[in-house]
């Protein structure tokens, strides 16, 4: 099995028209399984508005893309390890204050 990215980019320049997408081969069911049984899997789908299985699939792909612009953000701007360590930074901080 050969392994490709999920997630492409192309800016169409003649119209300044961004494109980003991403293709996940996902199989979800929305019915059964764990979806009646655990009580916090129930929960998450109701405050997701009970979507069906397609629904569902679209929005697990939105936050898979959200990830890639956090990610994509951090290559342009500081860099991902700075941010990183920024962030390990504050947690410290904050924790250290707090007790």
């Amino acid at each position: 099995m050969e392994a490709t990215a999920v997630s492409q980019m192309l800016k169409i320049t003649e119209d300044g028209i961004f494109n980003f997408w991403i293709e996940i081969p996902l199989a979800l069911g929305t019915i059964g399984g764990l979806t009646s049984l655990h009580p916090m899997v129930k929960f998450a789908h109701q405050l997701l508005g009970n979507p069906n299985a397609e629904q569902l699939m679209k929005i697990i792909a939105s936050a898979g893309l959200a990830q890639n612009f956090g990610a994509i953000r951090s290559l342009v701007t500081t860099g991902i390890q700075k941010g990183h360590m920024k962030n390990a930074s504050f947690k410290h901080t904050k924790s250290t204050w707090s007790n």
